[in-house]
């Protein structure tokens, strides 16, 4: 059974992985905002975590967020009582771990579904007014746009 990208099902399925890990891991306030069959970003984001996989198909998980959202995120997964002191380096490390968990709950739907998903270590890459462009050969991608603890959030999943 081959998934396609424009299926309810794969929204449904990030949404899933999404909604687990925040309720379960991330205890911020977050909600989803729209859904798009594009390869794209939130705004202003500061921060990216990629995930790459290789297997029936190649492609990347991408989360996008300002440093106040990474820094939120961070503080929530550490069990901290304020963000205002998470530095780079444990930003970056939660961020990667936030793009392993939610690639890793994604790969349970790709494998039942019969393909074959190998992830990759994440990579955490961080600036100002960053952008992301998927290589010349994606083929596809969807597009989750989410507020966490009130700063942009995305999540891209795209295929080669």
């Amino acid at each position: 059974m081959a998934i396609h990208l424009a299926s309810p099902d794969v929204r449904a399925k990030l949404e899933e992985a999404i909604n687990e890990i925040f309720h379960a891991m991330i205890p911020v306030p977050f909600e989803h905002l729209d859904c798009v069959n594009a390869i794209t970003q939130a705004d202003s984001v500061e921060m990216f975590a990629i995930l790459g996989f290789t297997g029936t198909k190649n492609g990347a998980f991408v989360i996008g967020t300002t440093r106040r959202g990474a820094n939120e995120i961070t503080a929530a997964l550490l069990m901290l009582d304020s963000p205002d002191a998470i530095d780079a380096d444990e930003a970056a490390d939660a961020m990667g771990e936030l793009v392993n968990m939610i690639g890793g709950n994604f790969k349970s739907y790709v494998t039942d579904a019969g393909e074959r998903m190998e992830l990759a270590a994440p990579a955490v890459v961080g600036g100002s007014d960053l952008r992301t462009i998927a290589t010349q050969e994606a083929q596809d991608g969807i597009t989750l746009f989410l507020k966490s603890a009130g700063e942009p959030l995305s999540l891209t999943y795209y295929v080669e």
